[in-house]
């Protein structure tokens, strides 16, 4: 998730392991911990594309790291705090736990985390909260900031934390319920439709969990649907996006290119742009795809051959100004609100 839910989710973890013995410092030391996974993107910068979009939440994120750097940052931390009732071994179960809750957390998104790595070439993505999501972080967040100003002794301080994370897990669960109603409405509509297909892929969209948006994966393309929880009948509009795999036979096989398909899970769209093929990840939706079926994709990738048969690729983002997002939110927080009617079926 976004990284302020991941600092408040390490610093509520460092207060329940460590807060009573060094006040503040544990979640301090948890907030700090729970950014670390994230920094992955540094070095990332320095790699080829896909490359760089295999390594983000992949060796940062697993069990194996949180494990190894626990007890490095446990030596830090007690070397800074000498007089700490706090032992090594208490310090590294503050690490452990800032850091795997973290990749457990982003577990619940939908871009994947590789939790085993590297025993495991599996990404772990249970789809069923967007990466931003307010309702998670902002009471979790208020309630943290209070425990912040409680004695560290104080009954009230411990309460105040544990109400964060218990508000924060049941939220979770929320979302487990919501996806499996949401699933439910996405499969009996497909079935009323006889829209034949091979997998389905729900999640919500960005800043809620009240709109969900699903992908019915079809021979040759991809049915893609919304639905909100407050529409009066939870029947799901969907349009028809063709596939276009075939384009494939343009390109030469490489690796990479194989690479790039498997991190979309195989949920992508490919279509010719002059002398390029632009792959779009549809996991990652549209910049407004509720309200317009031709809305551009938010994540691309740009794969261009030169005239010496080497082949470029590229991440490409649609273009987006502030009046673009403005109309994208209005339209997004109008949709949510739900609606009586129901579009009919697209397949253009």
């Amino acid at each position: 998730m976004d990284s302020l839910s991941q600092i408040v989710l390490g610093g509520a973890v460092g207060e329940v392991v460590l807060g009573k013995k060094v006040g503040n410092k544990a979640i301090a030391w948890g907030a700090l911990a729970g950014t670390i996974p994230d920094l992955d993107v540094l070095p990332s910068q320095f790699m080829e594309t896909v490359a760089r979009i295999e390594f983000h939440r992949s060796i940062t994120h697993s069990v194996l790291f949180a494990i190894l750097l626990a007890p490095l940052l446990a030596l830090l931390a007690k070397k800074i705090h000498k007089n700490a009732e706090a032992s090594h071994w208490q310090w590294s179960q503050l690490f452990f736990w800032s850091l795997f809750t973290h990749a457990i957390l982003d577990c619940f998104t939908t871009w994947g985390t590789q939790l085993f790595w590297p025993f495991l070439d599996v990404r772990i993505a249970w789809n069923t909260i967007s990466v931003v999501d307010p309702l998670y972080t902002v009471p979790f967040l208020a309630l943290l900031v209070v425990t912040l100003f409680k004695d560290r002794n104080s009954r009230i301080r411990r309460q105040l934390n544990w109400a964060g994370l218990l508000v924060s897990t049941a939220y979770l669960g929320f979302t487990l319920i919501n996806q499996s109603i949401m699933t439910s409405a996405f499969e009996k509509e497909l079935a009323n439709r006889d829209i034949r297909y091979s997998r389905l892929i729900i999640m919500p969209t960005i800043f809620n969990n009240a709109l969900w948006r699903g992908i019915a994966e079809t021979e040759d393309g991809y049915y893609i649907g919304f639905a909100s929880i407050f529409d009066k009948s939870l029947k799901p509009d969907f349009h028809y996006f063709p596939a276009h795999h075939n384009l494939w036979e343009k390109l030469p096989r490489e690796n990479r290119l194989q690479h790039l398909a498997a991190i979309t899970n195989g949920y992508y769209l490919l279509r010719q742009k002059d002398e390029m093929i632009i792959l779009s990840d549809l996991r990652f939706g549209q910049t407004g795809g509720w309200d317009s079926p031709d809305a551009p994709f938010i994540f691309n990738y740009t794969i261009f051959q030169d005239a010496s048969g080497k082949v470029h690729i590229t991440r490409a983002r649609p273009p987006f100004n502030k009046a673009d997002f403005n109309r994208m939110f209005s339209s997004l927080f109008a949709r949510i609100k739900g609606r009586s009617d129901v579009k009919p079926e697209n397949a253009g």
